[in-house]
């Protein structure tokens, strides 16, 4: 995915040196910084600026070449903005614009009713008609650091505050609902280009476009494009159908196609299970932030006691969400992965041997009862921030805590949600190398072991 100011490439504290990498230079193919920085200077009547100043070249990540820089405006009165520019490092070849600037700015463009905090796009161009001769995006900086930075030096308190804190995020997003489910684009109404000085444009959801989420492999919008559905039963299956015949193309792929066809039919098995019983979350499309992890979560730590006889304390708030690039839309059962690391923070390789044998960071792949109680992988407190999140979420979604919304709930985040989710991911990105193929039997195997104890719901 590529990334706004993430992890990967933010101006604040990350997991990663703050170094710049000067063999990026190198390995991309990219022009020393040094030249490069004076274009980037020079873009400011491109963009309706004054000037950029205080360049400077940041960690970037697979995708994205990543610059900080400081905008002043010709406004004396308009304040001066912290900024990042995000330059695709792989730009399309011919005079083709670059889509992915629309997209970003569509949907950054929608959230901003949203009681979320996010970048905002101040100016982008699709061509490479401009001073640094590529496409790029200009978005303001957040405040904060990178959650994964103080995640384990969180208090209990805080560790609560951030639970709440992600339900109302979790809840808003969920909120925003489409008709159909599928990959986002943009309406062809938005510019290919905008400056800092272009009016105001709608924050409603009207300039998002969504479409088939496709099969094959490569970018998604080179994917031959599948029919737009409104139900999971009707997009796991309209998926499935649609990579058995893609795959039937090509004769030395025939295992991949009976792959597939088992897939199809543990979605029969599962129809036979009652997994596509009605109830909201399986037909309700709703806004998808994949990557909602600690990497894309920035946060302000402020210090409150801080007197020599009184220990330090401090007051957590979220300031802002990153890597809204590549969200989805999808029925809301499948959005509802559990936020492990909300609660267990610990490194993969702690996990049981006989689960990190074939564990790839899916947290659907862990058994639900792993987190059942405090032990060795969970603390007391860790436990706590778990319950609380569920009672939090669940009294968002369902309006009260009852055992009925409850079990609700649990039955999306660790139940059939979980299976329905592991399925989702075959019919979505389907198989192109070994550890997909690993991942298949080891869920086709799980699956068959699943079923022989289970009865119908």
């Amino acid at each position: 995915m590529s990334n706004t100011s993430d992890a990967e490439s933010s101006p604040h504290n990350s997991s990663r040196s703050t170094t710049p990498d000067s063999t990026s230079t190198y390995r991309y193919s990219h022009e020393p910084f040094d030249t490069f920085c004076e274009k980037v200077g020079a873009l400011a009547p491109d963009i309706g600026a004054k000037s950029v100043e205080d360049i400077v070249r940041l960690p970037g990540g697979s995708f994205n070449r990543i610059i900080a820089a400081t905008l002043y405006h010709h406004d004396p009165a308009a304040a001066v903005e912290k900024v990042v520019l995000r330059i695709p490092r792989f730009a399309e070849d011919g005079d083709s614009p670059n889509e992915d600037m629309r997209t970003q700015f569509a949907i950054l463009e929608a959230l901003k009713s949203l009681s979320i905090q996010t970048p905002r796009v101040l100016a982008y161009d699709c061509t490479s008609d401009n001073a640094i001769g590529m496409p790029f995006s200009l978005q303001t900086r957040l405040e904060g650091q990178g959650l994964e930075m103080v995640h384990s030096e969180l208090t209990l308190t805080e560790r609560l505050i951030l639970a709440s804190e992600l339900v109302r995020i979790l809840v808003a997003v969920e909120n925003v609902k489409f008709q159909s489910a599928g990959r986002v684009g943009c309406s062809p109404v938005v510019s290919a280009r905008k400056t800092i000085e272009d009016a105001e444009t709608s924050t409603s959801s009207q300039n998002i476009l969504v479409q088939g989420f496709g099969v094959g492999i490569g970018q998604p919008e080179s994917k031959p494009k599948t029919k737009m559905t409104s139900s999971l039963q009707e997009l796991l299956s309209t998926q499935l159908d649609a990579w058995v015949q893609h795959e039937l193309s090509n004769p030395r792929r025939s295992f991949v196609v009976d792959m597939f066809r088992r897939l199809k039919e543990i979605y029969t098995e599962m129809e036979e299970l009652g997994f596509f019983q009605e109830r909201p979350s399986l037909d309700s499309n709703v806004l998808y932030h994949w990557d909602l992890e600690p990497r894309n979560i920035m946060v302000d730590r402020r210090a409150t006691d801080c007197s020599p006889d009184i220990t330090t304390s401090h007051q957590l708030e979220v300031t802002g969400v990153l890597d809204w690039d590549d969200v989805l839309v999808i029925p809301s059962i499948l959005a509802r992965k559990p936020p492990v690391w909300l609660w267990d923070f610990s490194e993969d390789e702690s996990l049981p041997s006989h689960i990190l044998a074939y564990y790839d960071g899916d947290v659907d792949l862990l058994p639900p009862e792993l987190y059942n109680k405090a032990g060795d992988r969970l603390s007391e407190e860790d436990l706590q921030v778990k319950q609380f999140f569920e009672t939090e979420i669940t009294n968002q979604l369902y309006g009260d805590s009852s055992p009925a919304s409850r079990e609700a709930y649990l039955d999306d985040a660790y139940g059939r949600g979980r299976w329905l989710r592991r399925l989702w991911r075959f019919a979505l990105d389907g198989f192109s190398d070994s550890q997909h193929i690993d991942r298949f039997k080891n869920f086709d195997k799980a699956w068959s072991e699943y079923k022989e104890t289970s009865s119908s719901f």
